[in-house]
């Protein structure tokens, strides 16, 4: 698999008071990431990944994957 690019951001960003953070702070973690590009999340065990994608959904992304499996 090729990225042509890759932005990495730790899922703890996205939690605050052990609930996702609003929209408007999502909307600032994730303002590198033009909306219409081909996203792949991914981690090693896929949990991490399973996070981000939930937020970038929250946020409208409609080309978001995830790798389930994790990348080792």
């Amino acid at each position: 698999m090729q990225f042509d690019s890759a932005v990495n951001i730790d899922w703890e960003n996205n939690i605050e008071n052990d609930m996702f953070k609003d929209i408007e702070k999502l909307s600032k973690i994730y303002s590198k990431i033009p909306k219409e590009a081909n996203v792949v999340t991914y981690c090693q065990g896929g949990y991490r990944a399973a996070n981000a994608f939930v937020a970038l959904k929250m946020l409208g992304y409609e080309k978001v994957k995830i790798i389930n499996e994790g990348i080792v």
